[in-house]
């Protein structure tokens, strides 16, 4: 495993392909963190290496090797330029992020090749990205929404605008001024209140194609702007806890409906399946509050270094089966959502969540052809 904490630059974006190529994973590390926060980061993952630059190193623990970028120009250029023969499969690690969860310390999430495949896939069609000009990235690639704004335009023939760094709103809003007509944007529910507040009528239509917007509840107030004055701008709530990539179900929000306080967080993306259970693990009727579980591709392997956590919160799926009927061992993160439900519609809704999580045996699947050739292009 490589740490990496870099600039958003295209130094950050080329060290994330490089390492993906050399079948290594990368853990991001956000130097904006607390100094403790870093330090049981990296002493937990047990990392190799430490990819950098001088003016950064200063603030990052010196417990791990460091390669540091703006030093080692020379020496990266002598390198051979042929493609590496490294194979890796579905279940090789893409990436580890450490979340607090609701306990407040660090866990790192494990997330497969399989699993980051699975979920690029399927958003590279849902979300069309051949129909606008790729997407801006804006936040740390601690935080896993940048997963979607920085891997989706590259495996699509898209660019990838690299928002520059600053700690407000603004930059970004300055960025979606200038029309670029995204394919998406991705954005949490308190950046899009943000937005709506900077952003004139007419810029909003010429920003981007859709809004995928997830990490916190979203709210029916907080999409009407964009309802009226960007009619054809597509709004997805995403939503997903760390443990499952990203996202694992979606509400396309639609334009004429009427919407409830608190949009729903939808129906399950491809290869995943949701499940509202008592306490007994057994599902419930529509419309009665439960436990919301996820299973499928897309979970994680588990948390790096803590098997106890990872046997405690990741759980068997009873409810998978192989041809022929035989139950098997698939993953099932949970978001345990406290108080969810199916609504009428098929559709999920909750009222508060905590966050636990799940293993998964999975099925194997090569990785897609997209990313091969995007990794292997650098």
């Amino acid at each position: 495993m490589v740490a990496i904490c870099l600039p958003r630059n295209n130094e950050m974006l080329v060290s994330i392909l490089a390492i993906l190529k050399a079948g290594a994973a990368y853990l991001p590390l956000d130097p904006t963190y607390p100094e403790e926060r870093l330090r049981f980061i990296v002493e937990d993952a047990q990392a190799g290496l430490l990819v950098t630059t001088s003016a950064l190193a200063a603030q990052l623990p010196q417990v791990t090797p460091l390669l540091l970028l703006d030093e080692q120009q020379e020496a990266i250029a002598a390198g051979a330029s042929e493609n590496l023969e490294v194979t890796t499969t579905p279940a090789n690690l893409a990436y580890v992020i450490y979340t607090s969860g609701s306990t407040g310390k660090p866990k790192g999430a494990m997330i497969t090749l399989g699993g980051l495949t699975n979920y690029l896939s399927w958003a590279q069609q849902f979300y069309a990205l051949e129909s606008g000009n790729g997407a801006p990235v804006h936040s740390s690639l601690a935080f896993d929404l940048t997963v979607t704004s920085l891997f989706l335009p590259l495996i699509s023939g898209r660019g990838v605008t690299l928002v520059p760094e600053a700690q407000n709103i603004e930059t970004l809003a300055e960025t979606m001024k200038q029309g670029h007509h995204y394919s998406l944007i991705k954005i949490t529910p308190a950046h899009l209140e943000m937005l709506n507040q900077v952003l004139q009528p007419e810029e909003f239509a010429a920003s981007t194609n859709a809004l995928v917007i997830g990490g916190e509840a979203l709210l029916k107030d907080q999409v009407a702007p964009w309802r009226e004055f960007a009619p054809q701008t597509r709004l997805i709530n995403e939503y997903g806890p760390t443990e499952t990539v990203v996202g694992c179900c979606i509400y396309d929000v639609p334009q004429a409906a009427e919407l409830s306080t608190a949009l729903p967080i939808g129906t399950p993306i491809a290869n995943t399946q949701l499940y509202v259970l008592d306490e007994r693990l057994q599902p419930v009727p529509a419309g009665v509050p439960g436990e919301l579980y996820i299973g499928g591709d897309g979970v994680a392997r588990g948390y790096l270094n803590r098997p106890g956590l990872t046997a405690e919160r990741f759980i068997p799926n009873a409810f998978g089966q192989q041809a022929g009927g035989a139950c098997i061992r698939l993953a099932i993160s949970c978001a345990i959502v406290r108080m969810g439900c199916w609504n009428t519609s098929g559709a999920s809704t909750i009222r508060s969540r905590s966050v636990v999580s799940a293993s998964s045996s999975g099925r194997s699947r090569s990785l897609s052809a997209s990313i091969q050739r995007c990794v292997r292009m650098w």
